[in-house]
C-alpha cells in the first residue's frame, strides 16, 4: 500500500506535471523521479554539463542573435573535440560521475524518508537546469554564475515581428492544406489568392483580441444583423465556391454554391 502510495501514476491529478490549463498541453508522469519533490536528476555525461554551460555562455555573448540550439551544439561539439584538452575533457567526466554517484544516494534517501538533503558540491543556476560545482570551479563557471540572469527570452525583440508574421503565414497555409485547398505544387486551388486569405484572418484575430479585451465582456447575440454582415465580411466568392471563417474551430470551410 506504501509502494502504491508513492506511485504517482496511482494518484489522479499527480499524474500530471502540471494542473489542466485549456490550451496548453501537459506532461503524465509515470516515474519517480519526475515528481517535483524528488531529487533533480544530474546530466548523464560530462559532454552534457558542458553544452549546458556553454549554451548559457553563448546566449549571454549573442543577445541581438536569434538563437538555433541545434547549430549551437554543433559549434560546442567542436570545441569539444579539438579546442579542449583531455585534462578540461576529464574535469567534466568527473562532474559527471561525482553528481550521479551523490543523486544516487539522495534517491534512496528519499525513497526511504520521503525528503533528500540538498547537494554540498552542486548546484544548478536560478531557474534553469543548468549544472555547476559551488566549490573548485572553472573559468566557465566562474563566469556564467556571476551573470545577472541564465533566463534569456526565445528570440531577440527585433525579430518578434518578422516571426510572427512566418508564423501567421504558416498557419493559414496548414488551414488551407487540411481543407485540400493546396494544390501538390504548393498553389492554392479555385484561383484562391493567399494575400487575401491571410488579410481577412489577420482582421478576424484582431476583432476576437478586442472583443477578450472589451471592458464591457459584452457578445453578440447569434441572428443579429451585425454577426450576419460580419460573417459576410469574412467570406470569399471564388470561381464556384465560398471559403469562409468558421468560427467554431478557426478553421477554414468550401461550401459549394
Amino acid at each position: 500500500r506504501r509502494a502504491r502510495a508513492m506511485q504517482p501514476e496511482h494518484r489522479g491529478e499527480d499524474r500530471w506535471d502540471k494542473p489542466r490549463i485549456p490550451g496548453e498541453r501537459r506532461r503524465r508522469i509515470f516515474r519517480e523521479r519526475d515528481r517535483p519533490e524528488a531529487p533533480p536528476e544530474p546530466p548523464h555525461t560530462g559532454f552534457v554539463v558542458f553544452v549546458g554551460q556553454m549554451t548559457v555562455k553563448i546566449r549571454h555573448d549573442r543577445p541581438n542573435q536569434p538563437h538555433d540550439q541545434s547549430r549551437v551544439v554543433s559549434e560546442i561539439a567542436k570545441i569539444w573535440r579539438v579546442g579542449m584538452s583531455e585534462e578540461e575533457k576529464a574535469y567534466y567526466n568527473q562532474f559527471a560521475t561525482e553528481a550521479k554517484n551523490e543523486y544516487d544516494q539522495q534517491v534512496v534517501e528519499y525513497r526511504a524518508t520521503g525528503s533528500f538533503r540538498p547537494s554540498h558540491s552542486f548546484s544548478r543556476l536560478e531557474g534553469t537546469n543548468i549544472w555547476i560545482r559551488k566549490h573548485f570551479q572553472n573559468g566557465l563557471e566562474k563566469e556564467i554564475s556571476q551573470y545577472t540572469t541564465c533566463q534569456f527570452p526565445k528570440r531577440p525583440a527585433a525579430f518578434d515581428e518578422a516571426y510572427n508574421q512566418r508564423e501567421e503565414r504558416s498557419v493559414l497555409r496548414r488551414k488551407l492544406k487540411l481543407k485540400g485547398l493546396v494544390n501538390d505544387d504548393g498553389t492554392l486551388k479555385n484561383g484562391l489568392d493567399f494575400e487575401e486569405l491571410l488579410l481577412k484572418e489577420r482582421e478576424k484575430n484582431h476583432q476576437q483580441q478586442g472583443q477578450k479585451t472589451s471592458e464591457d465582456g459584452s457578445s453578440i447575440d447569434e441572428g443579429t444583423t451585425d454577426d450576419n454582415e460580419a460573417i459576410a465580411e469574412d467570406m470569399i466568392v471564388a470561381g464556384d465556391d465560398v471559403i469562409g471563417m468558421d468560427d467554431t474551430d478557426d478553421t477554414l470551410v468550401a461550401v459549394s454554391v
